[in-house]
C-alpha cells in the first residue's frame, strides 16, 4: 500500500504540505502520520484540542487539519469554529461509516471533505491532494512566519504581522482575507469567492469587504493610497502580489 502511495509524494515534497492530525486514538494517529510522512508531508500531530491549538501557535498554520469527528462532536471541542473564524484552513474529519454529522454539531459549518472510517488510506490522501489542488498555489511556503519581503513577514496563527520590525495587529477577517489572498498570492481571487469563504453576502457586505481590504492596506502597506500587496482589479477581485525577497 505504501509503494502505491508513492504517486501523491512528489508535489508534497517539492511543496513541503504542511498537516496537522488531531486524533485522540494512538494508532489510527500514528497509522496516519506514516503514511502522511511517507508521501512527502511534514506532519504534526496532537491528541487533544488544547494541543491542537498550541501547535497552531508554536509552529505556524498548517496546509490542511485532519480531525477526528468524535472530538468535534464533544460540547467542549471548539477547535474547528475557532480557526475558522481567522483562516480558511482546509478541514479533513474522520467519520464512522454511515453516521455523517450534522455539520453544525460539530462547531464547524465548513468542513472539506468527509472521510469514512474504517480508514481507506490512499482515498484519503487522493481527497487530501484534490484538496491542496483546489485551495492555492501556495506561493509563500507556510512557516511560523510568512516572509513577504524584507519589510514585511506575517504570522496567520496568531493574526500578526511585522512590518518593519514592528508587530501589527490583525482582526480575525482581516487575518482570514490575508490567508486566503497570500495563498493564491500573484492571481485574482474573486469578490464573489471572497464574500462567500467569508460567509457575507449581500451588498452591504460588499462594502463590509472593501472596508477590511482599505484596513489591511492601511497597516501592512507603505502607501496605502499607491498598494504594492494587495492589488484590486474593479469589478473583478483582488490579488496578493507576488514580492522579491530580494
Amino acid at each position: 500500500m505504501l509503494q502505491s502511495a508513492t504517486y501523491y509524494s512528489t508535489k508534497s515534497l517539492q511543496q513541503k504540505y504542511r498537516m496537522l492530525v488531531v486524533e485522540p486514538e494512538e494508532a489510527l494517529a500514528q497509522i496516519l502520520t506514516k503514511h502522511l510522512e511517507h508521501c512527502g508531508f511534514r506532519v504534526f500531530m496532537a491528541r487533544t484540542e488544547s494541543e491542537g491549538l498550541m501547535l497552531l501557535e508554536q509552529r505556524g498554520l498548517p496546509h490542511l487539519a485532519i480531525v477526528d469527528v468524535k472530538m468535534a462532536l464533544q460540547p467542549e471541542f471548539t477547535f474547528c469554529k475557532q480557526i475558522k473564524q481567522f483562516t480558511d484552513l482546509p478541514v479533513v474529519m474522520l467519520v464512522e461509516q454511515h453516521d455523517v454529522p450534522n455539520l453544525e454539531m460539530t462547531g464547524c459549518s465548513s468542513v472539506d471533505f468527509l472521510s469514512i472510517r474504517p480508514l481507506k488510506t490512499l482515498e484519503l490522501l487522493a481527497h487530501v491532494q484534490r484538496i491542496l489542488q483546489k485551495v492555492g498555489n501556495f506561493a509563500y511556503l507556510l512557516d511560523n512566519y510568512i516572509e513577504i519581503d524584507q519589510r514585511l513577514s506575517v504570522n496567520l496563527a496568531t493574526r500578526q504581522a511585522i512590518v518593519n520590525h514592528q508587530v501589527v495587529h490583525l482582526t480575525p477577517i482581516e487575518n482570514k482575507i490575508l490567508h486566503i489572498l497570500i495563498r493564491d498570492a500573484g492571481q485574482i481571487v474573486t469578490t464573489r469567492v471572497l464574500l462567500n469563504k467569508l460567509a457575507l453576502t449581500s451588498e452591504s457586505y460588499e462594502n463590509g469587504l472593501t472596508s477590511h481590504l482599505a484596513s489591511l492596506r492601511h497597516k501592512l502597506e507603505i502607501n496605502p493610497l499607491d498598494p504594492q500587496y494587495f492589488l484590486s482589479q474593479a469589478g473583478i477581485g483582488y490579488c496578493f502580489a507576488l514580492m522579491s525577497r530580494q
